[in-house]
């Protein structure tokens, strides 16, 4: 019988983007190569199944949480300029394409949500649908979009704002079901992803920004992971496809971080360093265990 997909599975190929940009430039560069590699493959294996079996996707896309992760498919494409290099006649084409669909889907999320959504319907995957388009901005000076890139970043984080204090109180209020808490770890995404943007945009930004930021970056992180590690109950849901991007984004903004800081020894070198370790094995991990459902899982 044909294997149904998770539509989840869209938040690893964001994932494994980015920890192909992390492990080419700081890690080991054949390595970097290979999960290239994989990362085109997923694409691919991904998009026939989008056009293949549109009826399926449509089925699950029904779900508002659901629907709220699948741009991490788009946010992948928004950071293709970074692992592409030899595709760079064609870049600014995939990252224009991945901008569109993303805002393209965020209206029809948005008229579908205003129609539906109730406070136990606010996820925190709502980030990727409102913060997401921050991927742009990470890339915008490699295509040659920097204006774009950066009023993209201020709109995203004015939504960042707004929603990191919605969200709040909708978990104080309503916390989530045992199955839907692997969204939990989205919420240390957003920072990671302005505080990459603003790295990338502003060259000599302000240091009392880029500190807030990467206060932000990390506190969500390790706050999100050691609620998790204590409240998280079971070994593998699709769902965990949302560890891969925050724990690479957070690894990839400190060692950034610290690069533009000039900071080359001590503590936080050693915590940039084992977050680097830590995201390669969360995203091995997550692969392996969906390789695993998948083969055991039937339509």
């Amino acid at each position: 019988m044909k294997r149904r997909l998770p539509l989840a599975l869209t938040g690893l190929l964001l994932g494994l983007t980015a920890l192909t940009n992390l492990i080419t430039k700081f890690v080991n560069r054949p390595v970097g190569y290979s999960l290239l590699l994989l990362c085109l493959g997923l694409w691919l294996v991904l998009t026939g199944y989008f056009l293949l079996n549109k009826k399926d996707c449509q089925k699950q896309l029904t779900s508002l949480l659901a629907a709220s992760t699948f741009p991490t498919y788009f946010m992948a494409m928004m950071l293709s300029p970074l692992v592409l290099p030899l595709a760079k006649p064609y870049l600014l084409s995939i990252w224009a394409l991945g901008l569109l669909g993303h805002l393209t889907f965020l209206i029809l999320f948005s008229i579908r949500a205003k129609k539906q959504a109730s406070w136990e319907q606010v996820y925190p995957g709502w980030f990727v649908i409102y913060v997401g388009p921050a991927a742009a901005s990470i890339t915008a000076r490699l295509v040659g979009q920097v204006l774009l890139g950066q009023v993209i970043f201020y709109l995203t984080f004015l939504a960042y704002l707004i929603l990191m204090l919605a969200l709040f109180y909708r978990l104080a209020k309503w916390p989530l079901r045992e199955q839907e808490l692997p969204n939990i770890a989205i919420m240390a995404a957003p920072s990671s992803l302005m505080l990459l943007a603003f790295l990338q945009l502003y060259p000599s930004g302000h240091p009392a920004f880029l500190l807030l930021l990467l206060l932000l970056s990390q506190g969500f992180y390790w706050g999100s992971f050691l609620y998790l590690a204590r409240h998280l109950k079971t070994w593998f849901v699709p769902g965990f496809s949302a560890f891969t991007f925050p724990s690479v984004s957070t690894a990839t903004a400190l060692k950034l971080s610290l690069m533009r800081l000039q900071l080359t020894e001590g503590w936080l070198v050693s915590l940039s360093n084992f977050e680097i370790g830590l995201a390669s094995l969360i995203v091995a991990y997550v692969a392996l265990a969906y390789l695993y459902y998948l083969s055991k899982s039937k339509a």
